[in-house]
């Protein structure tokens, strides 16, 4: 073969695929899911957005900055073996540990698979059992 494309699934097994690929001689290109290894040698790439940026822009919505300070927020979080929602998750919160949210505080985060029926559910248990964000975060593929 010229070359293989993979969008990885569970990207934490990327580094073996990246070995087997190499010792190959083989080409490999990850596509849509940032792979876990650390860097990618030769003849390895990767093809997809950025996903810090991606975390920033859904923390930044709804709010503007002056109207964040004070704030309680939720976070649904992706599948977890999905290394673009970590990536995401960590950028939330390196988003209000800046200034500009100062006292924005995350009363809960839990994942919900980016499965629409889990997050409602999820939702549901959170205000059922009393908690009232004023903000959220979701990640959306």
């Amino acid at each position: 073969m010229d070359a293989i494309i993979v969008n990885p699934v569970d990207t934490d097994a990327t580094p073996t695929m990246t070995r087997l690929a190499v010792r190959a001689g083989i080409p490999l290109v990850y596509v849509n899911r940032r792979p876990a290894d650390r860097q990618l040698p030769p003849k390895v790439s990767f093809v997809g957005s950025d996903d810090a940026q991606s975390g920033t822009l859904a923390d930044g919505r709804g709010l503007p900055a002056s109207a964040r300070q004070g704030r309680t927020s939720v976070i649904l979080i992706g599948e977890l073996t999905n290394q673009a929602a970590r990536q995401r998750t960590q950028d939330i919160y390196d988003v209000i540990a800046r200034p500009a949210c100062h006292g924005i505080r995350v009363l809960e985060k839990q994942s919900a698979n980016w499965k629409r029926t889990e997050a409602a559910d999820l939702m549901t248990n959170w205000l059922s059992a009393g908690l009232r964000p004023q903000a959220g975060s979701s990640q959306r593929r």
